[in-house]
Order: structure tokens, then C-alpha cells, then sequence
């Protein structure tokens, strides 16, 4: 199987639209192979040329979907001075990233939402506690309370800069970008960020 090749790319992008559009509509366990190949104008036997079950398309589809968001992670904000951080390199970093899931929204919500047997919303808040800390033990050597600090910081970010975006696309009607990226140049300048690196740097 040629994954480049223009027909399968379609093919493959025609299931995951039907896996996804199920997943709005029924609890997983309702949805069966049939379902499937009818949203996506397949049968079955081209399905299988893909995916051994259902289960195998909805896992293979969330973890090409957690890959792409783990690509798009640019954490260099934690490598900066609190009174650097506003500095528009950073806030740019962070733009790009509030962009990306700004286009993917309705799947986002979809996932976290969905009955699908897998804590979505929870797998992409550890993916990025994990790039948070990888980029701040990366400065240099830890070790006891200051490590507690790391560790205690990245899961703290991780989890308020998903809880911001859940927000951002529940109330996006009122709530735009730019409000987004107030509340998160805030949050560095003078919440958690700021609060962090002084005990760390005392």
C-alpha cells in the first residue's frame, strides 16, 4: 500500500471523516464496520485493506491525531527570563500553536467529548506536560525541590493551557484570539510562569 498515493490519501482521509462524524453521533461501541464504509463511500473490503477492526481505525486515527499536535508544540517560552517573556518570540510560539487548534476545533471537541474509550482530552494534556518538561529540565541539571518545581510547573501549565482552549472553542462566539492570547501573556507574565522561575532562581 502506497500511503502517498493520491487514492489511498483520499481513501484513508474519506474513513477518518466517517469514523469522526460517528463518533459525534453514537457512543463507539454502537458503531459498527457498515457505518463506517457508508460515511465514507467504501466497502468493506477496501476498510480492510486499511484496518484490521474498528478499533484499530479509531486508535490509529487518535494517535496520528496526538503526533500532529506534538509536532505543532513549540514550548521555548520556558527557556526565558520572567521579564523576557514578552518578548514577541515567544508569544508568536505560543499564536502558532492556539492557530493550529483553532483549525481543528470541531474534531478537538468531537474527541474530547466522544465515548470513545480512550480519555482523548487528557492524552493531549500529558502530551504537552511532556514537552514542557523536556524543554525545562533541558536547562540544565535538577535534582530535588528544584525538580519538584519542574515537574509541578509543567503539569500546572499544561493543564490550564488545555482548560484555556477547551474555553476558547466552548465560547467562541464571544471569544476570539486575541482574547486567548491576553489571557496567556498574562498568565506568563505575572501567574504561574513568573511565580516558578523566581522560586527557582531564589
Amino acid at each position: 500500500m502506497n500511503q502517498h498515493d493520491p487514492r489511498v490519501v483520499k481513501t484513508l482521509r474519506q474513513i477518518d471523516a466517517s469514523l469522526l462524524s460517528n463518533i459525534a453521533a453514537h457512543p463507539f461501541r454502537e458503531i459498527t464496520i457498515a457505518m463506517l464504509c457508508s460515511g465514507a463511500l467504501v466497502n468493506k473490503t477496501t476498510f480492510y485493506k486499511y484496518y484490521t477492526d474498528k478499533y484499530d481505525c479509531l486508535n490509529r486515527y487518535l494517535d496520528r491525531t496526538l503526533a500532529e499536535f506534538r509536532a505543532q508544540l513549540k514550548v521555548d517560552f520556558v527557556l526565558a527570563a520572567p521579564e523576557k517573556i514578552d518578548d514577541p518570540v515567544y508569544q508568536r510560539s505560543f499564536q502558532r500553536v492556539a492557530e493550529f487548534m483553532y483549525e481543528r476545533r470541531r474534531e478537538y471537541l468531537t474527541l474530547w467529548h466522544a465515548e470513545i474509550g480512550r480519555p482523548f482530552y487528557n492524552e493531549m494534556c500529558d502530551t504537552l506536560y511532556e514537552a514542557i518538561l523536556s524543554a525545562a529540565a533541558g536547562e540544565g541539571e535538577a535534582s530535588g525541590k528544584d525538580w519538584a518545581n519542574i515537574v509541578l510547573y509543567s503539569r500546572l501549565f499544561s493543564v490550564h493551557a488545555m482548560a484555556l482552549f477547551h474555553w476558547w472553542f466552548d465560547f467562541e462566539d464571544t471569544v476570539g484570539l486575541q482574547d486567548v492570547l491576553r489571557l496567556m501573556t498574562g498568565n506568563m507574565a505575572y501567574g504561574l510562569f513568573k511565580t516558578f522561575k523566581k522560586k527557582s532562581e531564589g
